[in-house]
Parts: structure tokens; C-alpha cells; sequence
């Protein structure tokens, strides 16, 4: 075919082959595969609904648009001309299917016409079987006439589950905005043609047909510009896919609903007054948020634009279809005009991008500007442009107008010639079979590294305790060998040693050593207590003792571990590949599997296998890596022997060439790399720093539980992944490595400050949804915390991952003749930046300048590393960075002073609706404590309230009417079981209250271990009239340490050990509700001791609750139940010890009690009124469990199966009145008849 005439000189439609934005058809049915997966898993989650639903609504209902791809495939079919005996006997069985299950739908026998609107089921299916067995018997399979069949149906397959995303993610529309602009278009058009359409019932099924078999439209297009004009290829499937995709991201931005489900009776018969609806997001029934922009519009405008080469009657047709089609959009009750107008800047952009050239790639941002002022319409001037008719008329003159010229415009380039669809590596290589298999192998091995990481971290935090301090040491343990490691593999892998089989022993070292952890745990538990027993729990000395028997467990498997990546870098090396490019291979897929290691981690395997079994299935993991390198190494070494009788110096085929000596570095390229080693360092303190940061955030606002900081870590390493996957890509086209390190950095430092203004509006995010029932279950609320946590961390992750291959890049070019020397130095430098990044990020940065001012300092410094990178690039490179960098140094000034603490703290992502506890009047934030708060409020009386919270979760208040009797209840209702008072422990400080009961009561010491020192501060500070200054009396000892750490390492022994931590479901505090917990806790008690534990009883199942019992009666031979002020309460005992009438009458004579007895009317509380079960009770209520299938047994939650852990954040979807209401009653059907607990 002749190429039409083309005005730009400088550029022809040929230019389209080296386009790399285009999707090959191979590619593009690897992505769908990799979609349905994805929207398979979420199904399975019970998040939205599979694809396979979808299919499988082809042989119950029906499914009009899957039908009509399916239609569009079997035209695909034909369009390789299969012949017409073929042709004809797959249409006949495809049109007999059609009609048998029109037949046998639900519903009876339907008419011809529900045939036509679901036709296309059998065709295609049959078209797709034929050219299954037809490839079978050919030796030519390349044409890829399946692989086109596949993409419209599994498009469309895929789609229902990322469309059922709108529905989940945005509880509030704004269709209210939407329908006030449209009232400018001539008084509310959506409503009238509506109602004319209504009115036609053969013009509206017409409609429906249309708007159906848009697919069928796009594959008969396809089939045209082969018949008409020979090409073998079309644009049209790439467009109609990209433009779905960028669709399905695009409705997220302004989800609307629609008219039908907005309006829902008033439609189309009652429009509302625009004049008096407010700008508001409405809470809209749960539908699908797809109209803006509208998809059909622009997929009806891509038929559109590559019908127009194809003839005058077939352009004819095109438009036709386009107008029903709008007529379709409107009439039905599906879009408002918006919608339709939306569409137009998306198809240009998506044109411009896969027919990419200087001049027409430059559309594409007009266009994108375009689509933003209609956002930026919608969400801040509907009310103006409703107002103002005029200035509604020309934006969409403007917007019709564009898209007229730009398609013009891009004309010649649409359906001229082929599209190049896959795109040329640019850096030629030979083709390498094993190189798919070492990036799986290093897959595997960074999901058996994060495996490891996390529980190795949960077995040392058992033994070292969970404070900050103590976390800190594991990773930096963890983090130093892997530094070590990676200096030693780099000098490995220089001195020429088989890389395949060094990797191979470093896979074996590993395993065999993990497999060991287990006893080697044990091991250490018990030498850090020998050492570390009878001083003070809470030493900062101690850190240096936990760092030695950290490294002491974790130095050998993760020295291997740092091995890895400059070993396998070394067989890469050689493959005549950019430096920087082997490195983000390798990169990318290590981090990429780490992040799956961390998602499986937290969601299946610790739950599913615990501790043991989790670690055995890395350890597996480990060894199938081994087992591969070992057989790759055996067939390169068998290759190799057959060209050389030489020793085995390398893996590469290219021996000679490889052999060949490097050129020295230019004093420019030695000067970059020495910037880009200083840059990897302090990025790697950035790194870390930011990380803790953004964690710290993200437990205030997105959640604390076990599964959201699984969610966090998946989503910083899978940007990390992603960014280095991208950059080898970028290196493989020959992009500066410079240019890339420094927009990377800057980048950086752009996300991270506009971020600032995004913090303290994520609470209202979650609040939005309190009323909205569609997010009532644990997997619905964890999918929104984690596009919480993925919008949150993403952006910056990439950025971050973006920038290590384009820095060891630089230092590859910097010293060409030990490159990989030159990456294990590279890489250690960068690990130990992490360490440091670390550690002064959670200990120096938050607490003392607070997460805002921290992340502005974090932000400054990369800004500063580009601007440090740009002045190492030429003058041209350099003044090509000068404006994006004034830019962003002039957000900086425009940032506000701080968060808005009343919005950050609310801890609406809690339970998903907001807490009014009043104004922050004061705050502190740490490493340990997170954010705590105290929030000042006023009830009814005019009396003032302070509440304590952690993280936006309340911890106690000050109000006589809330939590004051839980709170003295916690000291009073145990020490009516014992009558001894010399020393007591108190786990948990709180607002101070439990310890000034006990202290009140009697007890001549008083020991308070929190993990927060803010919260003593804070405590002391706002709650002294309420805990009668406890803290400053005689007797008083505190503790700032981990309540675990500090019983196995102190030597006391008390009459009273009473627990009161925050929620059970906190990461890493359900630890106090273990076996082994009470088992030490037991060992802490005289002979005559009592322990109490707060145990929550509002939304647990009953599951959980026979889980905490159990495991408490399991060490203890008599345990209490009993609720105090709405708070439950376990009081055990090693020996039998029922309160005492005795005990009660002594302490209603301490005088010092006597306020805290006003509580109750004046007298110590009969315990009979407030007791649940009693301890023969608890038995018969555990045994009962049983035989209802909850067998308590089963249910005793350990260090090593870690159930309640991952079990009880599941709960906090259950309301609370109800779930507390129904624990109770559960409880009270065990109680004997004499026991009438009200």
C-alpha cells in the first residue's frame, strides 16, 4: 500500500517501527493473562467478582459485551480467509450454539432479539477452537491470528474485576457536580433524551444493540484494513485496549455512577433543580463508577478514526455507529454529556502515544492537559460553569474542536502501515535460554530472603523485646551482612570464579543454615539471658549485647545473601548488555520477589504453617534455586567444554571478545561514578529514613495491624522492583544514565513533598466510608488500606528503584575494568547508608523533629543529590534539568507549617467511620510510640474530657462516665483474689489509673513497664489529677521497655502482675497473649500471685475468645472472666484463689481508695455482679466450644503459630454494640443458675 502524503519532512510513518509504547499482540496476551490472575486472586479474596464469573454469566444470563469480543474474535477468524467450507461450518455451529443458549437461559425461551444482543458466545468459542486444531497441524504458527483472538474477550473477561474496583474504592460520587455542568448544555440533556428514548422502545433496543457490540465494531475494523488495505497488522486492538486501560486508572479520578443508579426513581422523569444542588460527593448506592470518562464514547471514537482510511462508506458506517452510539450512552441513562466529552482528549492521547513521533507524541500532553481542566471542572467549578452557560459551551466547542484537528492531524499516521508492535532491543544481544531461569531462581531467593527477614525478626523480637531499639539492632544485623556480603561477592565475581556455581553454594549455605534457626534461636534466647539477666530490663546498654547475639544468628545466612547479586551480576556481564541494565535486572526481580516473599508472608504462609513452617517452605526455596543452578552450570559447562579445553574462567560463549581489556575511564566518566557511589550512599540513608517515616505515617492513618505493615512493606518493594525494572529498560534504549539518576532524585523529591499536603486528608478517606455497605468484610477494608498504602508509597519506591541502575550504571563507565569489583563496593556503601538511614530515621529524625519537618529535610537532600548529579553531566544534559529543578525548589516555600493533627490523628481507619474525641492539644511522636496523642472535648455538662490515644486508638480518658470504672478495675477486681500487697506489676501504663489503684490499695511497690516513654510524659502531664500524680511517688519504679523482655530478664517476683495493652490486634502485642508468655509470666509470681490481663470482648469472634482463654487456661489453673465498665477482664491464678469477702471489707476502709470507690456508689463492688464466668464456668464454656467444632485446643496461640496475631484484626469489621452483645450472651448460656451476671 502507498503511503498518504505526509506534511512533517522530517518524520514518516515508518517512524512507527521503532515505536515503544505499542504493545506486540504476544505482549499484550501476557498482560491480559497476567490481569485475569490478578482479578482470579482478587475473587478469591472475595474483594470483587473473578473474571471467570463473567465467563461464566455467557451460559447463565448472559453477557452481552464478553459476547460481542467473543463475536469480534470469530471476525478475526475470518480474516485470515480459513476457507469456505471452514468459514461456513464454524458459523453454523457457532450460530446453533447461540441460539441453544438464548433457549435454555434462565428465563425460558427468549426472542430473537435477546439472540442478537448475546450473539457471538458460540461463534467465537467455536472460531477459537478451529484455530486451535488448525495451529496444530501447521509448522508455521507465527501469523499470531490466536494470539488477536484472545485480546478483545480477554479484555473484556478482565475487566469486570477492575471495574468492581470503582464500586469498593469510592463510597461518595460526584454526579452531583457532573449534572450541574450538563445543565448548561440546554437545560439538563441527560434527562430528556432519556425520557425520548424511553418513549421509542425500537429506538432504545436499537441503542442497546449498538451499545453492546462495540467490540464487534472494533475487530470488524481490524478485519477491513486487511481486506481493503493488506496489512497484516492494525492499531486498532492496541488503541481499543489502551484506551480501556487508561480508562479503567482514569474513573478512579472522578468516580460517577450515572443518572440511572444517581437518580435511581427521579430518572429520567423528575430532573432536580441544578440550581439547587450543592457541590458535594454524594453517597451513591454500590454500582459501578465508570462514566467519566466514557468508554464507549472513545472506543466508538477509535472506530472512528481508523475506519476513515478504509473508504468513504466505510467511514460512513464508523460515523453512524458513533453517533447511536452516543445517542446509546445518553438515552440509556448511562453518561451525562461530560462523560462524552472526556472521551475525546483521552483517544487523542492514547493515538498520539502509540504512534509516537516528535511532532505527535507532543499531542499527547495538550491532550492530558485537556482531560485535567475537565477534572479540575468537575471537582472546583460546577457551580461557576453551571451558572455560566456560556463558558460551558465554549470549553466543549474547545474540547470538539481539538479533537477534530488533532485527528486530523494524526491522520496519516493512523492504518498507514504496519505497526512495529514489538519494540528492538536497542543494545544487540544473542539470544540466552538461561537467562529466564536465573531471574526466576533470583525471584525465589528474594522472597526466601524477605521470608526470613520477617521471621527472623519476630523470633528476635520475642527474645530482645519490641522496642524500637531492639528492632532496629535485627536490622541492622540483617542489613550488615548483606553489606559484608556484597563487598565479598564483588571480589568474588572479579576474580573470574563460575558465577552459576558460587550462586548455586551461596543458595546451599543459606538453606542449611535457616534450617537450623529454630534451635539456633533457643540458643541465643537462653546466652542473652544468661548475660543479660538481673540488671536493669530497660539499659540502653543492652543494645550493645542484643547487636552481638544479632549478628552472631544472622551474619552467616546474609552474607550469602549480599553475595548473590554481584555474583550473578558477573555471568550478565558478559552478555554484551549496559552494566546498569544486568544490575536492574537482577535488581528488579530479587526486589519483586521479596515483595511477594512479604505479601505471602503476611497474609498466607505465617498464618497458614507459623514460624517453623514458613521458615521450612523458604528453606525449599532456597534449595529448588540450588538444584536449577546446579543443572544450568552442568549444561554451560558441557557447552563450554566442547569449544575450549581451558579451565572454566567464564560462562560467556563470547570468550575472546569477553577477554578483551576494558578502555580506561575519562576523568569525566571516573568524576561521575565517584558522585554516583556518594549518591547511592546518602540515597541509601534517604531510603531507610523515608521508609521508616512513611511507615510511621502509615500506622496513624492506614492501620497497625500485622497484615497493614505487610501491605506497606509489599508496597515499597514492589516500587523498588518496578523502578528498576523500568530503568534497565530505559538503560537498554540508551537514555543517559545521569539524565535518569538526577530526574530520578528529583522526582523523589517532588512526590515527597506534594505528599505533605496529602497526609492528613487520608483519615477523611476512610471516614467516607462509614456508612457505606460495601465494605463491611476484613478483605474489602485491606484491599482499600492497601491503594492506601500503594498511592502512599509507590510513587516514591519507583523513584528510588529508578535510580539504582542508573547508578551502578555510572559506576560501571567509571571503572570498565572491574565493574563488579567496583558493584560489591557500590552496593555495601549503599547498604550501610540503609543501616544509618535506619537508625538515625526512627531514633534522632521523627522524635525530635517530627514526621513533617523530617520528610521536608528528606525531600531537601534529594533535591540536593540531583542537583549534586546535574552538576556532573555536560552543560547540554545539565541545562535540560534547570527548570524542572526551579520548579520544584519553589514547593518548598508553599508548604504549610505542619499536619493538621485533628484530621491526622482521628483514627478513622480504625473501624472505618470517624472518632470524635475532640481537638489534639498536644502530641509527641516516636519510634516506639507512634503518635500519641491527647485530645481535649466537652460533654454534655460542660465538663472537659482528655483521651489518650495511640495512633488515633484510644488508650483512656478522664471522664467519670466512659473508661474510669474499667480503669480502677483493672487494680480493684484482682486484688480482691490476694490479700499479699508488697510489689505488683503493671504492663501498660495507660492513663495511670490501674496504677494508682494498686498503689492505693496497698502495694509498697509499684513497677510500671511502658513502651512509650511519651505516653508516661504525656500521662503525667494531662491525666495527674485522675492517676494522683503517681508517677512521682515513693514506690514507683518505671520501665520504658517491651513487657516481655522485661519478665524473662528481671529477677522480682510479685503478688500482682496486671497486663492492660492497647488492642490485641496491634502488631506484635498479641505476644502478651501467647503460651510462652504466660508461662514466664507464671514463673513471676509468688506462690500466691494472681495475674490479670485486659481481654477484650466487643467485636472478637467466638473463635478468638475461645483462643484467649484456652491459651491463658492452659498454664493457669484457675481463671476468672469478668467485665468491668464495658472491659473485660481475666484474673488466673497458679493455685486456686477465689475472691475474698475479707479482702473486700479491708479495702473499703483504705482511705485513700475512697474516691476511686465513688465510682461504685461508695463501696468496693460485689465482684458476683460483674463476674462472667467463674473458673469451673470457663471450663464447661471451653468444652462446650468443643463440641460445637471450636475445639480449644486447637486454638492455643503460640510464639510459633502466631494465631491470634493474624487472627484477630479480622474482627474489627464486626459492630461493636452487637458483637459485644452476642460475646456476652455466648458467655451467659455457660454460667450456673446461681450466677446472674445482669
Amino acid at each position: 500500500m502507498s503511503s498518504p502524503s505526509v506534511a512533517e519532512s522530517s518524520e514518516s510513518p515508518s517512524d512507527s517501527n521503532s515505536n515503544l509504547y505499542a504493545q506486540s499482540a504476544s505482549g499484550w496476551t501476557q498482560a491480559l493473562i497476567a490481569l485475569i490472575l490478578v482479578g482470579e486472586c482478587l475473587g478469591l479474596a472475595t474483594v470483587v467478582d473473578p473474571p471467570h464469573k463473567h465467563v461464566l454469566g455467557l451460559f447463565g444470563n448472559g453477557s452481552p459485551f464478553l459476547s460481542s469480543a467473543l463475536l469480534g474474535s470469530f471476525l478475526i477468524f475470518l480474516s485470515q480467509r480459513p476457507g469456505l467450507r471452514t468459514s461456513l461450518l464454524v458459523g453454523l455451529v457457532g450460530v446453533m450454539i447461540d441460539i441453544a443458549l438464548s433457549r435454555y437461559r434462565p428465563g425460558g425461551p427468549h426472542t430473537p432479539y435477546q439472540v442478537l444482543l448475546n450473539l457471538g458466545t458460540g461463534l467465537g468459542l467455536t472460531a477459537i477452537a478451529t484455530q486451535i486444531g488448525l495451529q496444530s497441524f501447521r509448522s508455521n504458527r507465527s501469523s499470531g491470528i490466536l494470539q488477536k483472538m484472545y485480546l478483545l474477550p480477554g479484555f473484556i473477561a478482565a475487566s469486570i474485576s477492575f471495574i468492581g474496583l470503582t464500586r469498593l474504592l469510592h463510597p461518595r460520587v460526584f454526579d452531583a457536580s457532573v449534572y450541574m455542568i450538563d445543565s448548561a448544555f440546554f437545560q439538563s440533556p441527560s434527562f430528556q433524551i432519556a425520557a425520548g428514548v424511553a418513549s421509542m422502545p425500537l429506538l432504545r433496543g436499537l441503542l442497546v444493540l449498538i451499545y453492546m457490540h462495540l467490540p464487534a465494531a472494533a475487530a470488524a475494523v481490524f478485519v477491513l484494513s486487511k481486506r481493503l488495505k493488506g496489512q497484516n497488522e492494525s492499531g486498532i486492538l492496541s488503541a481499543f485496549l489502551w484506551v480501556g486501560v487508561a480508562g479503567f486508572a482514569l474513573y478512579h479520578i472522578i468516580p460517577v455512577v450515572g443518572p440511572t443508579y444517581f437518580f435511581r426513581s427521579g430518572f429520567p422523569g423528575d430532573p432536580p433543580d441544578p440550581e439547587k444542588m450543592k457541590s458535594i460527593r454524594y453517597l451513591a448506592i454500590p454500582e459501578y463508577r465508570n462514566c467519566f470518562p466514557s468508554l464507549h464514547t472513545a472506543w466508538a471514537l477509535v472506530v472512528v478514526a481508523y475506519a476513515r482510511p478504509l473508504g468513504r462508506i466505510v467511514f460512513s458506517i464508523a460515523t453512524l455507529f458513533l453517533v447511536l452510539t452516543l445517542l446509546a450512552t445518553i438515552g440509556l441513562g448511562l453518561h451525562y454529556i461530560v462523560d462524552l466529552l472526556a472521551a475525546g482528549p483521552l483517544v487523542i492521547g492514547i493515538l498520539s502515544l502509540i504512534h509516537p513521533g516528535p511532532r505527535r507524541i507532543a499531542k499527547a500532553p495538550y491532550a492530558a492537559v485537556l482531560f485535567m481542566a475537565w477534572c479540575a471542572a468537575v471537582l472546583y467549578a460546577p457551580v461557576m460553569l453551571r451558572d455560566q452557560s456560556w463558558l460551558t459551551l465554549l470549553f466543549a466547542g474547545i474540547t470538539i474542536v481539538h479533537f477534530i484537528v488533532s485527528l486530523n492531524e494524526l491522520r496519516p499516521y493512523i492504518n498507514a502501515l504496519d505497526i512495529k508492535m514489538t519494540a528492538t532491543p536497542m543494545t544487540p544481544s544473542k539470544p540466552d535460554r538461561f537467562a529466564p531461569w536465573l531471574i526466576a531462581m533470583f525471584f525465589a531467593s528474594g522472597f526466601a530472603a524477605l521470608v526470613y527477614q520477617v521471621v527472623f525478626a519476630k523470633a528476635l523480637a520475642l527474645t530482645f523485646g519490641s522496642m524500637g531499639t531492639a528492632s532496629a539492632t535485627v536490622l541492622t544485623a540483617f542489613m550488615a551482612g548483606i553489606a559484608i556480603g556484597s563487598w565479598i561477592g564483588g571480589r568474588v565475581a572479579n576474580a573470574k570464579h563460575d558465577p552459576i556455581r558460587v550462586y548455586m553454594l551461596c543458595e546451599v549455605g543459606i538453606a542449611i543454615w535457616c534450617i537450623l534457626t529454630p534451635w539456633l534461636f533457643s540458643l541465643i534466647r537462653d546466652m542473652y539471658i544468661a548475660v543479660a539477666s538481673g540488671g536493669d530490663p530497660a539499659d540502653p546498654k543492652l543494645v550493645a549485647i542484643q547487636l552481638f547475639f544479632g549478628l552472631l544468628i544472622l551474619t552467616p545466612p546474609t552474607v550469602l545473601m549480599g553475595m548473590t547479586l554481584p555474583v550473578l551480576t558477573a555471568y550478565f556481564e558478559e552478555k554484551n548488555e549496559h552494566f546498569g541494565s544486568s544490575v536492574g535486572r537482577l535488581y528488579s526481580a530479587n526486589t519483586l520477589g521479596a515483595a511477594a516473599g512479604a505479601l505471602a508472608t503476611g497474609y498466607l504462609l505465617l498464618p497458614a504453617f507459623g514460624s517453623q513452617g514458613t521458615t521450612g517452605i523458604a528453606v525449599g526455596m532456597n534449595l529448588i534455586a540450588a538444584l536449577a543452578a546446579l543443572w544450568i552450570g552442568k549444561i554451560l559447562l558441557r557447552q563450554h567444554s566442547d569449544q575450549t579445553n581451558n579451565a572454566i574462567q567464564t560462562l560467556s560463549t563470547d570468550t575472546d571478545e569477553a577477554q578483551l581489556p576494558q578502555p580506561a575511564a575519562t576523568s569525566a566518566q571516573l568524576s561521575r561514578g565517584k558522585v554516583a557511589v556518594f549518591v547511592l550512599t546518602i540515597g541509601g540513608v534517604l531510603t531507610l529514613a523515608l521508609e521508616s517515616t512513611y511507615i510511621h505515617l502509615l500506622a496513624v492513618v492506614a492501620g497497625n495491624s500485622v497484615y497493614a505493615f505487610a501491605l506497606m512493606l509489599f508496597c515499597f518493594l514492589v516500587g523498588l522492583g518496578g523502578g528498576a525494572s523500568v530503568s534497565r529498560r530505559l538503560l537498554d534504549r540508551d537514555v543517559s544514565a545521569g539524565i535518569g539518576l538526577a530526574y530520578s532524585y528529583l522526582g523523589m523529591a517532588f512526590v515527597i513533598v506534594m505528599g505533605l499536603f496529602w497526609w492528613d486528608q487520608i483519615p477523611a478517606y476512610f471516614e467516607s466510608f462509614s456508612q457505606y455497605t460495601e465494605t463491611r468484610t476484613f478483605e474489602k477494608r485491606e484491599f482499600v488500606r492497601f491503594v492506601t498504602c500503594a498511592l502512599t508509597m509507590l510513587p516514591v519506591s519507583t523513584l528510588i528503584g529508578l535510580a539504582y541502575p542508573f547508578s551502578m550504571e555510572l559506576v560501571g563507565h567509571a571503572w570498565p575494568q572491574s565493574r563488579l569489583l567496583a558493584l560489591g563496593r557500590a552496593s555495601a556503601s549503599n547498604t550501610l547508608g540503609n543501616i544509618i538511614g535506619a537508625l538515625i530515621g526512627g531514633f534522632v529524625l521523627i522524635p525530635s523533629l517530627g514526621s513533617f519537618s523530617t520528610l521536608e529535610l528528606i525531600a531537601g537532600t534529594a533535591l540536593g543529590l540531583s542537583v549534586l548529579v546535574a552538576w556532573s553531566l555536560p552543560s547540554e544534559e545539565r541545562r535540560r534539568l534547570l527548570l524542572p529543578l526551579l520548579v520544584c525548589m519553589a514547593l518548598f516555600p508553599c508548604l504549610p507549617d505542619g499536619f493538621k493533627m485533628n484530621q491526622l490523628a482521628s483514627g478513622a481507619n480504625v473501624y472505618f467511620h470517624a472518632q470524635g474525641y475532640g481537638d489534639v492539644i498536644d502530641y509527641a511522636e516516636s519510634l516506639d510510640g507512634g503518635l500519641t496523642t491527647v485530645q481535649r472535648s466537652e460533654d454534655e455538662h460542660g465538663e472537659v474530657i482528655h483521651t489518650l490515644l495511640t495512633n488515633g486508638k484510644f488508650q483512656g480518658d478522664s471522664s467519670n462516665k466512659r473508661e474510669m470504672r474499667a480503669q480502677v478495675g483493672f487494680g480493684l477486681v484482682p486484688m480482691m483474689h490476694t490479700d499479699k500487697r508488697q510489689s505488683s506489676l503493671v504492663v501498660g501504663f495507660g492513663t495511670g489509673v490501674t496504677a494508682r489503684t494498686l498503689h492505693d490499695g496497698g502495694y509498697q511497690t509499684v513497677d510500671i513497664v511502658e513502651l512509650s516513654d511519651d505516653l508516661l510524659r504525656l500521662a503525667k502531664t494531662y491525666f495527674g489529677r485522675k492517676n494522683g500524680k503517681v508517677l512521682s511517688r515513693e514506690g514507683i519504679n518505671t520501665y520504658v521497655t517491651d513487657g516481655r523482655n522485661y519478665l524473662m530478664l528481671t529477677e522480682k517476683e510479685y503478688d500482682l502482675i496486671s497486663i492492660e495493652v492497647s488492642s490485641i490486634w496491634f502488631a506484635g502485642a498479641a505476644s502478651l497473649y501467647n503460651s510462652e508468655f504466660y508461662k514466664l509470666a507464671k514463673s513471676r509470681l509468688r506462690p500466691q500471685g494472681v495475674f490479670q490481663q485486659w481481654i477484650q470482648l466487643h467485636r472478637l469472634s467466638s473463635t478468638d475468645l475461645v483462643s484467649i482463654i484456652a491459651t491463658m487456661r492452659n498454664e493457669f489453673d484457675d481463671v476468672w472472666l469478668y467485665m468491668v465498665g464495658g472491659q473485660g477482664m481475666m484474673v488466673a491464678c497458679p493455685k486456686s484463689c477465689p475472691p475474698n469477702p475479707k479482702i473486700a471489707g479491708s479495702l473499703t476502709r483504705v482511705p485513700n481508695l475512697k474516691p476511686l470507690l465513688d465510682l461504685f456508689g461508695g463501696t468496693l463492688p460485689d465482684l458476683s455482679q460483674y463476674l462472667l464466668l467463674n473458673p469451673r464456668e470457663l471450663d464447661r464454656f471451653l468444652m462446650g466450644m468443643s463440641a460445637l467444632g471450636i475445639n480449644a485446643l486447637d486454638l492455643i496461640s503460640s510464639d510459633n503459630n502466631h494465631l491470634l496475631e493474624y487472627s484477630t484484626p479480622r474482627a474489627n469489621v464486626r459492630p461493636y454494640e452487637s458483637s459485644l452483645r452476642d460475646n456476652i450472651s455466648l458467655f451467659k448460656r455457660y454460667q450456673s443458675p446461681k450466677n446472674n451476671t445482669p
